[in-house]
């Protein structure tokens, strides 16, 4: 299972910080500049929630194999329910349609945290709150790039995020990608 999901949340978040760096050219391209400039806006956001709801893939797989479909559900429940309200609250205090998706990233980011609190407490019987919020640092870094509008801001972002993303996924996980 940490293979998996070391792994998985190695390649989404390489990828997805490729996606970042060339999808002006690639969208603008493949969708015409008049699209391109309408979708803009939501773009850059998008790559955020994905970010960290690709943290979510392997859980799901891991806790239907586990027969712990019920306990997932609840959680499923508890996402659309976070999710809706976050993204209603965003949109009452910002009127934007980006608003939504302020909403919408919030609620996956506490998400994903709650998510590895219940993976953990399944495993190990303990939460363990603290791993669960370092597993987030590389998405959260990668995030702050997107957001940064400072050239030397995302110069640094990137660097901590793939740091981060070195000592949290793959230092370490060597071995178990081997085997995966």
């Amino acid at each position: 299972f940490l293979a998996a999901s070391n792994m998985v949340a190695t390649c989404s978040f390489l990828l997805l910080t490729i996606l970042y760096i060339i999808y002006p050219l690639l969208f603008k391209a493949i969708l015409g500049f008049k699209t391109f400039t309408a979708m803009d806006d939501y773009v850059p956001y998008f790559i955020i929630f994905e970010l960290f709801f690709s943290l979510g893939i392997v859980p799901t797989y891991y806790f239907n194999a586990l027969g712990h479909e019920k306990r997932f559900l609840y959680f499923v429940i508890i996402f659309m329910l976070s999710s809706l309200s976050a993204m209603l609250i965003s949109l009452h205090i910002f009127h934007t349609p980006s608003s939504l998706l302020y909403g919408l990233i919030g609620s996956c980011f506490a998400n994903m945290i709650l998510l590895n609190m219940l993976l953990n407490y399944t495993m190990h019987q303990k939460p363990r709150i603290l791993q669960s919020v370092i597993l987030m640092l590389p998405a959260l870094f990668i995030a702050l790039l997107i957001l940064s509008s400072l050239f030397y801001l995302k110069i640094i972002f990137v660097s901590a995020g793939h740091i981060a993303l070195y000592f949290v996924n793959i230092k370490g996980s060597k071995h178990q990608f081997k085997l995966l």
